[in-house]
């Protein structure tokens, strides 16, 4: 029954916690844990919707993505003699 997550937060009684530059290769989340089920999530969600709720290895979640940033392209240099 919340439109953010601040609302949210608010109504729980707990932080919102920003997390930045998350990477599929590497579902570590800064300061908490491996949490691939989030990580997985994260990147199948639509930015700017509030997510379901993820039932994560250290925790319950809720998220919304701001935006995603495609990586620089990868450059295999090979040298031929």
């Amino acid at each position: 029954g919340t439109a953010n997550l601040a609302q949210l937060g608010q109504k729980l009684g707990t932080a919102v916690t920003p997390i930045q530059n998350i990477v599929f290769a590497n579902p570590v989340i800064p300061g908490l844990a491996q949490e691939n089920k989030l990580v997985g999530a994260v990147f199948g969600a639509q930015p700017n919707k509030l997510s379901k709720v993820i039932d994560g290895e250290r925790g319950v979640y809720v998220f919304t993505v701001k935006s995603f940033i495609n990586p620089a392209a990868l450059f295999n240099q090979l040298k031929v003699n």
